[in-house]
C-alpha cells in the first residue's frame, strides 16, 4: 500500500510516460479489498439470517471498494 500522496502535473511529457503497467495490480488490490470486506460484512450480518447476510455483504463490499480505491489513490 502506497501511503504517499502524489501531485503530478499532467503535461504532454508526463502523459507519454504512462503505460498502465500497474493498472492490473491496482485493480487486483481493489478487488481483494472488496471481497475481504464483503466476507466480513456477510459474517457479521449472518446473525440476522439470510437477509442480514445479504445486507451485511452488500455494505461490506461497498466499504471495501471505497477503501481499496482510497488506498490506490492516496
Amino acid at each position: 500500500m502506497d501511503t504517499e500522496q502524489k501531485n503530478v502535473a499532467l503535461d504532454d511529457e508526463t502523459l507519454e510516460t504512462v503505460n498502465g503497467a500497474g493498472l492490473k495490480e491496482a485493480l487486483g488490490r481493489i478487488a481483494e479489498s472488496t471481497m475481504s470486506d464483503y466476507r466480513k460484512g456477510a459474517d457479521i450480518g449472518s446473525y440476522g439470517g439470510d437477509l442480514g447476510r445479504g445486507i451485511g455483504g452488500y455494505v461490506g463490499a461497498n466499504i471495501g471498494l471505497m477503501k481499496g480505491i482510497k488506498n490506490e489513490i492516496f
